[in-house]
């Protein structure tokens, strides 16, 4: 009936004065609910000095990854291609990880194990994505194993609608139920999102998403435990083509030219961008008519494709400061194809090739260090790769190439359609004149 509270020295706490017999001794009750710490199993037997060492070490940890492409074939330890930060276009799926280790069960009746996970508004879940396997090595490549099989939600639930903000929770209601479990396992959790037209372009904001594993603490009881949450983020970037008069410097705002009508083709040139009137891309779609070639496309229909659809269209036209914009593209490379100039100059004969490139460091993201983790986003120009145009501003994340065009009469250039055409017709005349010249002599010879 005797209560006692230990007080604080250098690391240990310190209960004195008992006479040997049976005590319980407990850590402070509620003391660590919600924290990332595990309560101590309780001590009932004194018959001296005892030292008890609290089970910090049966912390699981967590991690979180997502799905970078441009390096499919490197690993940072949680399987090829994940990493804490990836970049990719509006509208792609992305995959993403979360990856929990497995404590000392060994002093829980039942344990309690679940995933909260919150994403920012950019992405968008795939409710029908989740699998959950459990391996030996974060490192596991999951195409080699079997998920769990969950039928009857026999060992965990998934919530896609927990509220408080989240935007799922996986649980397991007893984690020591699971088959095969031990502390050297790991439970992996996949699932897909896909990043939407709401998707912050450059470093400033990117498009984060967070997760938190709640876990039992008590093995005397109740009590539930917190870690930290961790992060990955998803970074997509604007492509601004800036129009001029060729004859000036594209810095000069007064050479700018609005009018040009632009469409923006995949790297194979196959697919032309679908862009809402906003300048934010939707998806890659079909050439008009399913045309094998651009080449093989009119203005008219490139223009009628959405005609009687508004809010979308493949046709980006330059404005007042010369920029055509569209948002939400994955470093990559593109061509920017002109198909109408600005009143009075001349169309470009060939579309220009615009390769994106952005450098990531794989950092680990604590949900404000964009900057450490985007470290540069240029561009390189119908490979001119001598002189990028590098991203003046991370923090917005756009690329701007000036394109020129001139006014009068041209030559056609080296390579071009011009050219062949140049070519027959003076191939023509050159006959025609042949053949004028030996018609004058025949007539003359009659005449003599």
């Amino acid at each position: 009936g005797i209560k006692a509270e230990s007080t604080a020295g250098d690391g240990n706490y310190v209960i004195s004065g008992l006479d040997a017999g049976y005590y319980l001794i407990m850590d402070k009750e509620n003391s660590l609910d919600g924290t990332g710490a595990v309560y101590t199993d309780y001590i009932v037997q004194v018959l001296g000095n005892v030292t008890m060492q609290p089970k910090d070490t049966d912390i699981p940890i967590i991690e979180k990854k997502v799905w970078e492409d441009d390096d499919a074939d490197s690993s940072s330890g949680y399987g090829n291609g994940y990493f804490e930060a990836a970049d990719h276009s509006i509208g792609d799926v992305i995959p993403f990880k979360l990856i929990g280790s497995i404590p000392d069960m060994t002093d829980y009746d039942t344990y309690t194990y679940t995933f909260h996970d919150t994403q920012s508004a950019g992405l968008t879940l795939e409710d029908n994505s989740f699998a959950v396997y459990l391996v030996n090595d974060t490192d596991a490549d999951l195409d080699m194993a079997a998920p769990l099989n969950n039928e009857d939600n026999r060992y965990y639930t998934v919530n896609t609608a927990p509220g408080n903000g989240e935007t799922f929770t996986v649980s397991f209601a007893d984690l020591k139920s699971v088959p095969n479990i031990t502390d050297n396992s790991y439970i992996i959790v996949t699932y897909t999102a896909s990043l939407n037209e709401n998707a912050e372009t450059g470093r400033n904001e990117g498009n984060p998403n967070e997760v938190y594993l709640e876990f039992s603490n008590n093995p005397n009881g109740d009590g539930l435990g917190k870690t930290e949450e961790q992060y990955a983020i998803v970074f997509t970037y604007t492509l601004n083509g800036l129009k001029y008069d060729g004859n000036y410097s594209s810095s000069d705002i007064n050479a700018r030219l609005s009018g040009a009508k632009f469409v923006l083709l995949n790297s194979t040139q196959d697919r032309v961008a679908l862009v809402s009137d906003a300048g934010i891309f939707i998806e890659w779609i079909n050439l008009p008519g399913n045309a094998e070639s651009y080449a093989d496309i009119t203005l008219e229909e490139w223009e009628g494709m959405y005609a009687e659809d508004s809010g979308k269209d493949v046709v980006r036209t330059s404005v007042s400061n010369g920029i055509a914009r569209i948002s939400g593209l994955d470093d990559d490379e593109y061509y920017l194809l002109e198909i109408e100039a600005p009143a009075g100059y001349n169309i470009l004969e060939e579309p220009v090739k615009i390769s994106i490139t952005s450098v990531l460091q794989h950092t680990d993201f604590y949900g404000s260090n964009q900057d450490q983790i985007l470290t540069d986003l240029y561009a390189v120009v119908n490979n001119d790769t001598e002189n990028p145009i590098h991203c003046a501003l991370l923090g917005g994340g756009t690329v701007t190439v000036p394109i020129a065009n001139f006014s009068g009469s041209t030559l056609p250039e080296t390579g071009g359609i011009g050219t062949t055409v140049f070519f027959a017709a003076g191939g023509i005349l050159v006959i025609g004149a042949g053949i004028l010249l030996v018609v004058r002599r025949r007539v003359k010879i009659e005449n003599n």
